[in-house]
């Protein structure tokens, strides 16, 4: 399996509010939401979720979209965080999809 989506997400030093985010965002939920089914069709759902947690990291994600398109009650730090936990999730799953 290749990686659960794209990381040049992460990449992205300074997040400014506006439509420039939100294609990168768009793609990471699609992403983890394919992986996540193509997890649970080969593995079950336990293991699937033991994997990836699509659930928290596409809510983080969506929070990170809400900061994107303006939402005044998430902060940069809040959208750090949200981001922050989404990469290091995907990550790991990635990392333990690899090594199998």
């Amino acid at each position: 399996m290749n990686q659960l989506f794209d990381h040049s997400f992460k990449s992205i030093a300074a997040i400014e509010r506006g439509d420039f985010v939100l294609p990168f965002i768009d793609s990471a939920i699609v992403s983890i939401k394919k992986a996540s089914a193509l997890l649970f069709s080969e593995r079950g759902q336990e293991e699937a979720k033991n994997i990836l947690d699509a659930e928290s990291i596409t809510h983080c994600l969506k929070k990170c979209r809400s900061f994107a398109e303006g939402d005044d009650s998430l902060t940069q730090l809040d959208y750090e965080i949200y981001y922050s936990y989404a990469a290091i999730k995907t990550k790991e799953a990635d990392e333990i999809l690899q090594s199998e």
